[in-house]
This record gives C-alpha cells, structure tokens and sequence, in this order.
C-alpha cells in the first residue's frame, strides 16, 4: 500500500505554512516530518493532530494507492469505499459508490 501526502502539501501552502512550521505548532517528532516527506504512514496520533489542527479527515491530507500504480481506476481506501464497504459513522455516508472495489 502506498500513500501520498500531496494533499497536506497543497493544504500548508494554502494557509502559508511549511512542514517544519507545523512540525513546531503541533509539537511533532522530526522522524514525523520525515515520514510525510517520504511518503509513509505518519501514525494515528500525529495524524489525528494534523486532522484537528486542519479540521479535516485523515483523506483530506493523505492519498492510499495500490500497489501497482500503474492500474488506472484500482484507487482503493479513499473515502467513498470505506463508506460502502465498512463501518463509517453516518455523517461520512452521504454518496452511493457505483465502482466495485
């Protein structure tokens, strides 16, 4: 499984902010920043810190990709699967998902 961060990226420079800035705010290890910069699991704290701070979702800053990237239409674990095929709290279930997994 692969993630991608790139939406965190586009949500610091909009509000004017660099990793290490937020790094400092929230109070977060160094060895976090690394993982956001080479594209790894950040942590559910760290993560659950990001996503108050933001006030967003875990899927508003970061991207699960298949293995084999190169498969268009084989995005799994965005936000619109995991509403259909497990548990969600009923405010995250508002769209019907028409692709299979």
């Amino acid at each position: 499984m692969k993630i991608r961060y790139y939406k965190l990226h586009k949500m610091l420079k909009e509000h004017n902010m660099t990793l290490e800035g937020l790094r400092r705010k929230l109070e977060l290890l160094p060895s976090d920043i690394a993982k956001i910069e080479t594209n790894r699991f950040l942590g559910i704290i760290p993560n659950l810190l990001v996503c108050k701070y933001f006030r967003c979702d875990t899927f508003d800053i970061l991207e699960i990709l298949p293995e084999n990237e190169g498969e268009e239409d084989e995005l799994f674990y965005n936000k619109r699967t995991l509403e259909k095929y497990s548990y969600t709290p009923k405010h995250y279930t508002q769209k019907e998902v028409n692709s299979p997994l």
